[in-house]
């Protein structure tokens, strides 16, 4: 490792801009708030979209759960985004969300969830009728059932049987139960014909094959297309995998992830080959070729050639098994059998092959030979990983704190990368918020995005022993409130009771930084500030007028 000799450049602290006229601008944002949760002393706030609630919970067991969407619980019950319900948390899953309000020039409007416990089924605030919550589930964004029945958002629908539903070949606003296909909660038909579902992607009736384009036309109000451009022979087709079907005189590739372009599908392949076909998914082998999609792959062995199972971008063959064109480092003694002497345990990433093991992900990777039947029969559990399962002399001798990408504390020292940062007193060093970290001499700045590599600025005029952040990812010392480098007021009793959307980046040429609005009361009285950019202050007063905060 090497040591960091260069001097940490200092930065002063900034006071924020004073001035007399700030108001309140939407600049074309989406939402009138920042979504999310406010910390104060007594309570707390949940912003929406366009709503903000303050509520009181128990902040001794109060847990965020799903940030994202605004859920969090304490010993009481479940607050949903600020709004408290009564309820068993246990067993909470945020299941789909259903838009409930258009927002004027964008797609997606303000969309509330459903949700569950063992204890009941939501939708926001409101508990919907099902009689067994610990089963209800999402099929889909609108379909769902439990042990009994299958819901279209909260309506049962009639008849179809929970244990039929293929979810495979259910999507959007279909539902598939076996031979019945469901759109929006109804039979689904074409031209007076009961529809049949083949693929992802392909219908049929009795007279025509049709396309699934994922919205419905405009003219027609069918989200079915016709597909006239293949001789499709309909009493004989059948379905292969989800890309592939084959009739009496053809076979054909059909994606199964884009809309459907009626421009041809059939593959070169003749009649006298169809009783070798085999397929895969994004696969199919014919007599002695191996295609994806429609390109033969001459790297496979087609009499042997397989797919890992749920993951056709790994195949294998009797010379070995491959990522696409990379193929894993195993030492190649026995021809790959999946269930043999191939295993892929999919929570792990790991590969098991004979007495070898082969971890994988974005960024790492790991291959141990020679392992024993114990181990093995260990990592096939699935509870183990690869790097648990190795020797202690292959796994570092010091466990690292990470702090933040790159920056992490090992044997008593701080790192940043493989730097050693000699300067901090690592026994002291903390996290405050955001990119700021302390020790008992110093505040420090983590610049992660710097054009160079990351390191660290020392930043002057805190109070170093009583610097700390707090929830809303400010920092305040005995003195003052900051945000960031800058100092926005005195740090006596202060309060954040809103954030509004300010500037929002127009286009991706636009390089105006993102600002945000916020209002804040202390001793002094309120302030509302611009922060982000110039970082600019206004002081209200003792008493708060918000007429006097909107632009007309």
């Amino acid at each position: 490792m090497q040591h960091s000799t260069a001097q940490y450049r200092k930065i002063q602290l900034t006071d924020a801009k004073p001035v007399e006229h700030l108001k309140l601008e939407s600049r074309s944002a989406r939402c009138k708030y920042n979504e999310g949760f406010i910390y104060n002393k007594d309570y707390m706030i949940y912003q929406a979209c366009d709503a903000a609630v303050t509520f009181r919970p128990d902040r001794e067991t109060f847990q965020i759960k799903y940030r994202g969407y605004g859920f969090a619980v304490d010993k009481k019950g479940v607050y949903y985004q600020g709004q408290f319900v009564k309820v068993d948390t246990t067993g909470l899953r945020v299941l789909a969300s259903r838009e409930v309000k258009e927002i004027k020039g964008y797609v997606n409007g303000i969309a509330a969830y459903y949700w569950r416990t063992n204890g009941g089924v939501f939708f926001g605030t409101k508990r919907l009728s099902v009689p067994d919550p610990q089963t209800f589930e999402a099929l889909t964004y609108c379909y769902f059932r439990d042990k009994n029945h299958v819901y279209y958002y909260d309506q049962i629908i009639k008849g179809v049987d929970p244990n039929l539903v293929n979810e495979k070949l259910s999507r959007d606003e279909l539902l598939n139960e076996g031979k019945n296909v469901y759109y929006k909660g109804k039979r689904l038909y074409y031209k007076g014909e009961v529809v049949e579902q083949m693929t992802s992607k392909i219908f049929k009736t009795s007279k025509y094959v049709l396309g699934y384009d994922g919205k419905e036309d405009k003219q027609t109000h069918s989200i079915l297309v016709e597909l006239h451009s293949e001789p499709f022979d309909i009493p004989t087709l059948r379905t292969l995998s989800d890309s592939y079907l084959i009739d009496k005189n053809h076979l054909y590739y059909i994606p199964s992830f884009y809309s459907v372009p009626d421009r041809g599908f059939r593959m070169p392949v003749s009649k006298e080959e169809f009783s070798s076909i085999r397929a895969f998914t994004e696969f199919v082998v014919v007599g002695s070729t191996v295609y994806h999609e429609r390109e033969p792959k001459e790297r496979y062995d087609a009499a042997t050639f397989r797919v890992i199972p749920g993951h056709y971008y790994y195949q294998y063959d009797k010379n070995g098994i491959y990522n696409w064109r990379k193929k894993l480092p195993f030492r190649y003694t026995k021809r790959p059998e999946y269930g043999k002497n191939l295993f892929y345990i999919d929570e792990k990433n790991l590969f098991i092959y004979e007495d070898q093991a082969y971890y994988r992900d974005s960024g790492d990777s790991i291959y141990i030979k020679d392992l024993s039947s114990q181990q093995i029969e260990i990592l096939k559990q699935g509870k183990t990983s690869l790097k648990d399962l190795l020797p202690p002399h292959k796994e570092p001798p010091q466990k690292k704190e990470k702090y933040d990408y790159n920056l992490y504390k090992v044997d008593g020292h701080i790192y940043i990368g493989e730097e050693l940062q000699k300067d901090i007193d690592a026994a002291t060093f903390e996290y405050l918020t955001g990119y700021f970290y302390k020790d008992k001499n110093h505040i420090y700045y983590y610049d992660r995005w710097s054009e160079k590599e990351a390191h660290f600025l020392m930043v002057e005029g805190y109070d170093v022993a009583t610097l700390k952040g707090d929830s809303n990812g400010f920092m305040m010392d005995k003195d003052y409130y900051y945000y960031g480098t800058t100092r926005l007021f005195k740090n006596k009793n202060v309060e954040v009771l809103a954030c509004y959307t300010g500037y929002r980046m127009g286009c991706s040429q636009d390089r105006t930084p993102t600002t945000d609005y916020y209002l804040f009361k202390n001793d002094q009285g309120y302030w509302l500030a611009e922060l982000g950019d110039e970082n600019v202050i206004r002081f209200l007063g003792t008493e708060l007028k918000m007429s006097e905060l909107k632009n007309d």
